[in-house]
């Protein structure tokens, strides 16, 4: 052994070095001021952390762990499932509008007749109107207010979501 190193030195503390270890350890320390320096500072330490008292824990450790690992474990689940139905619902609305305009457009639709595409185009107007009223400033409004809703209800779930993994990759 040429150098030593704070683990070598920390094993000679600790005694579980074999005797020519140990007396090349003392050797390398009696010539060196540094390492023997390095040896006091490093016995200081092993000293109080061995002296430190150790706590008392007055409560159940485990059940408490336990019963935040489960809480995290709902929570998660139910942010899924939240987000799940969000989508859904968005998606549902989206395919209902689709096809309730598809279903009309060919309800209307009759090629044998010579005015099929005037009729289409009557319809699809009465669609747009249809479309138009709905949509007026209050039910934007109100539709606006309810989007926004669901999207920082969805922003807080995500945001807690990711502060949640960013615990467990530490």
């Amino acid at each position: 052994m040429n150098t030593i190193s704070d683990e070598i030195l920390n094993k000679y503390l600790d005694g579980e070095l074999s005797k020519d270890e140990s007396a090349e350890v003392d050797r390398i320390v009696n010539g060196s001021p540094v390492w023997k320096q390095r040896l006091m500072a490093l016995k200081e330490v092993d000293h109080s952390l061995r002296n430190m008292p150790v706590p008392e824990i007055t409560f159940d450790i485990t059940s408490m762990i336990m019963q935040k690992i489960l809480w995290n474990e709902k929570s998660k689940r139910q942010q899924k499932r939240f987000i799940i139905i969000v989508t859904s619902i968005f998606i549902i609305l989206c395919l209902s509008i689709i096809g309730f305009v598809g279903f009309e457009l060919i309800r209307n639709y009759h090629p044998e007749n010579s005015k099929a595409i005037a009729y289409t185009i009557k319809y699809t107007k009465s669609i747009s109107e249809l479309l138009t009223s709905f949509f007026n400033k209050t039910n934007m409004t109100i539709i606006g207010a309810v989007f926004s809703f669901g999207l920082l209800i969805s922003a807080y779930f995500i945001f807690d979501y990711s502060k949640v993994f960013r615990k467990i990759g530490k």
